[in-house]
């Protein structure tokens, strides 16, 4: 008999002896029961996503609504005009994550404060309460 055929004839035997130990294991081993049955925790609700003001629904209304503070530096340079921020309104009508898309350096400041202090009746769409996010416009003159 050639070695090759030797080593062939030893590797099939060692396959054999260890599945006839793998299939003793198995018949001591309990089967498990077919009924058992696993729970997984429900999938997360899905994000929820803001819409922008022109969406077919009622828009927020403005219920407490805070006066920005001039700041000194801007009254002492006569410094006016209009911030006009970005706020998140949700489901609850509070402000979250307000943002200046128009700047006046000496007044963003002032205009995100009295924005994060403003209060809404939410949106709704169908009646129920939703987010939205739509542009403010904080305005200061020249006489605060």
């Amino acid at each position: 008999m050639p070695r090759r055929e030797i080593v062939l004839v030893i590797a099939v035997a060692v396959l054999v002896l260890v599945m006839r130990v793998q299939l003793r294991r198995s018949e001591r081993m309990p089967l498990m029961s077919a009924t058992k049955v696993f729970t997984a925790a429900p999938p997360a609700p899905p994000p929820q996503r803001c819409f922008a003001v022109g969406f077919p629904g009622r828009p927020p209304r403005k219920v407490v609504d805070v006066k920005p503070v001039y700041p000194q530096g801007a009254r002492d340079r006569h410094v006016t005009g209009t911030v006009i921020v970005a706020a998140t309104i949700d489901e609850n009508g509070r402000v979250l994550r307000p943002e200046v898309l128009r700047s006046i350096e000496w007044l963003d400041t002032a205009a995100l404060e009295a924005v994060k202090q403003w209060q809404f009746a939410p949106a709704t769409l169908h009646g129920t309460p939703v987010c939205v996010t739509m542009s403010v416009v904080v305005s200061f003159p020249g006489d605060m």
